[in-house]
């Protein structure tokens, strides 16, 4: 049985990100850096022209489906700006992933690297049916609305019914572009970092396995001939430093990978909590204010549910990481301790001593990704959006 490659847990992102220009290489081509500023522009050039087209709007339902649109498109600009900046230290994390440590480990504790390695992969297409749905909903809805004529998936800061047909078609595709290459790797990127919180959570549940097992006493007892307890430990305790000696040094790397994917996706998460509090507040007024069963009712609903998948993948990957290293500590705990000898006791006292500061993935350093602030930032948007209907059926 041969162990799982941690790549494999962001093998989807990264194509999905080829395909629009945006996975980091060490060498990229002329050809890919054009294809990738192609698509970046598309999507800055579509933000900007939703934002102009807000103050022109003068339907309100409209204006606030155009602004929950807005902020979700400018969300992925700014996402896709950091990212940019962050790439050659990505690219160092990458490689960092390659290292020695993260494969020191029995092959009976691999289960836990292949279980994160399934779960991101399951995510990641759970998330792509979701978006891709919400976009296409966005984009058949004119065609399926009789009333207006010359009508696009969102407002354009130009009275089409003025303009040729072929402006209007043209303006059309390319919002049908723009949308696609948004949200395309937007589901690409932001499973890239939840995958890593994924591997980094396991990499700790694996360490906590790993140091329970190194002083169980079955184990000892198939590799040496002496039954007395005591003796058995007193010379087994050279093997048994060296054993713990590797995982300090495993629990450094995950420490070092942490606070690396927290130095790359700390402005990120910033940036999604905000966009994702203004936009289930702007997507709720629109579900609570549409008509049930009409073409907004269902809009809202999946782009709701589409926010929502999002925000909780972030809250809840970064909940586990600060769980499974908390639990490091108690793991030492758990293991013969008591027959060890000093030098052991030592080695284990620097992981218990360190696994204390439980690692923390952080919003911009000011939120911490865990469940309560998922149900602080849900619970807040809610109560936006009650507020907002309420003012507005006055």
């Amino acid at each position: 049985m041969t162990k799982s490659t941690n790549s494999d847990a962001f093998e989807i992102q990264k194509r999905i990100m080829t395909m629009t220009g945006f996975w980091p290489h060490r060498s990229p081509t002329i050809f890919y850096r054009i294809y990738g500023v192609i698509h970046y522009g598309m999507v800055a050039s579509f933000a900007l022209s939703l934002l102009i087209s807000n103050a022109v709007v003068k339907d309100f339902s409209q204006l606030i489906q155009s602004w929950s649109m807005f902020v979700a498109i400018l969300n992925c600009s700014i996402k896709f700006t950091i990212f940019y900046f962050k790439m050659p230290a990505f690219l160092d994390l990458l490689d960092f992933l390659h290292s020695p440590h993260f494969t020191y480990y029995e092959e009976e504790y691999d289960v836990y690297l292949a279980r994160i390695i399934r779960f991101a992969r399951v995510l990641v297409k759970l998330f792509l049916c979701s978006g891709v749905t919400t976009v296409i909903l966005i984009l058949i809805a004119p065609l399926l609305n009789t009333v207006r004529e010359r009508q696009t998936p969102l407002p354009f800061p130009l009275d089409l019914k003025k303009q040729p047909f072929y402006i209007y078609i043209a303006v059309y595709v390319f919002q049908c572009f723009a949308l696609f290459s948004a949200a395309w790797t937007s589901i690409g990127f932001d499973n890239l970092s939840t995958s890593m919180m994924g591997l980094s959570a396991s990499y700790s549940k694996i360490l906590r396995e790993t140091i329970v097992k190194i002083t169980d006493l079955q184990v000892l007892l198939r590799n040496n001939e002496l039954r007395n307890i005591l003796l058995l430990y007193g010379v087994s305790d050279c093997r048994i430093n060296k054993m713990f000696c590797k995982c300090v040094e495993h629990h450094l790397a995950i420490i070092e990978f942490t606070e690396a994917i927290e130095d790359i996706f700390t402005y990120v998460f910033l940036s999604q909590f905000i966009c994702s509090a203004a936009g289930i507040c702007l997507v709720g007024f629109t579900f609570m204010n549409a008509a049930p069963g009409s073409l907004d009712f269902i809009f809202a609903l999946s782009f709701l549910g589409t926010l929502m998948f999002q925000i909780s993948l972030y809250c809840t990957f970064g909940n586990e990481v600060t769980v499974q290293s908390s639990r490091i500590g108690d793991a030492c705990y758990d293991t013969e301790w008591v027959y060890c000898g000093p030098v052991v006791r030592k080695t284990m006292f620097l992981i218990m001593e360190r696994s204390k500061r439980p690692l923390i993935l952080t919003a911009g350093k000011f939120v911490d990704l865990s469940l309560s602030s998922l149900v602080a930032v849900v619970k807040s948007a809610a109560s936006y959006a009650a507020v907002l209907f309420q003012v507005m059926n006055k």
